[in-house]
């Protein structure tokens, strides 16, 4: 359910910077402006619409998916806290895609890195240290992002100046916000549908014990971690070819997709071998379980997946 969320939030925010890596190839900087003002207004909203919808339907939802009773209380405390910090994920994601739309890439990935190390020690002293379950995990995570949100923005606001829109630019185009919501909306349900899909087919696992729902959840976060490198050659493509769009370098769109399909192939490849060969060994690091069955199926999903 949170990667729903997540990859929706992601995709829009992705979608919305679309325009404004155009402009910045053609050097429209007014432009740029005004879809900057537009992005942010639109993910305000879209900011809130997730965060009171879920808040409100996920109890609801999580019976529908036929969660286990054992783990229903923990599972709706996580998800609470979680949905409560969707502003910080919204946040982050939005100056990290508008920071990539004019080729700086390097400041969200260390933000991430800072958020990612933030997030491992707080996880530690919350879980550990003060005995906080899942609650502890779930703060650790909002605090995380929050700080990687808060350090992107500051740096978007301190070196991008120019970005930043002034008077009649904030001003509503219902053409430019048409355009953004179909950039947004496609990108969006592009990055969440396989979660979709998985969201559905939890309800099948979830009925078949607390030990097959762990493998499957084992199995689905290494597959996460693989399909990273991926996702993260599509977004680049993305900005890449907006960007080249507006300056007219159509001979380096091209260049860029082969590039990106050649990657995408090698790294494939490397991930189907590991599944055959280190799978099992993977599933024990994400779990800490010897349990043979939960080993068994988590590895088996990797292999036909």
């Amino acid at each position: 359910v949170l990667l729903v969320m997540i990859g929706f939030a992601n995709g829009v925010t992705q979608g919305f910077g679309i325009p404004i890596s155009r402009c910045f190839g053609a050097g429209d900087y007014k432009n740029m402006r005004r879809y900057v003002a537009g992005s942010f207004i639109m993910t305000v909203a879209m900011t809130l619409i997730l965060t009171v919808g879920a808040l409100l339907g996920i109890e609801g939802l999580l019976h529908i998916l036929d969660t286990p009773a054992d783990i229903m209380e923990e599972a709706l405390q996580y998800i609470r806290i979680i949905i409560m910090g969707t502003a910080f994920i919204s946040l982050y994601n939005y100056s990290a895609n508008i920071l990539r739309a004019v080729g700086e890439s390097r400041i969200p990935l260390l933000c991430l890195v800072v958020a990612v190390i933030l997030n491992i020690f707080l996880d530690i002293l919350f879980v550990h240290t003060f005995s906080m379950g899942l609650r502890g995990a779930a703060h650790a995570t909002n605090i995380a992002q929050c700080i990687a949100g808060v350090l992107c923005m500051a740096y978007l606001l301190f070196r991008f100046r120019e970005l930043v829109p002034k008077g009649q630019e904030w001003q509503v185009q219902r053409r430019k916000y048409q355009e953004m919501t179909v950039f947004g909306i496609s990108l969006g349900m592009m990055s969440c549908f396989v979660s979709i899909g998985t969201v559905i087919f939890q309800t099948a696992v979830n009925r078949l014990g607390t030990k097959i729902v762990t493998a499957h959840i084992a199995a689905r976060r290494i597959e996460e971690l693989t399909n990273v490198p991926m996702l993260c050659t599509g977004m680049a493509m993305t900005t890449y070819a907006s960007q080249n769009l507006g300056a007219g370098e159509y001979d380096r769109i091209k260049k860029g997709i082969g590039l990106a399909i050649l990657y995408t192939c090698i790294w494939c490849s490397f991930t189907i071998v590991a599944s055959y060969t280190i799978g099992d060994w993977l599933v024990y690091m994400v779990t800490g379980s010897k349990n043979a069955e939960v080993l068994k199926n988590a590895t088996n999903y990797l292999k036909f997946d």
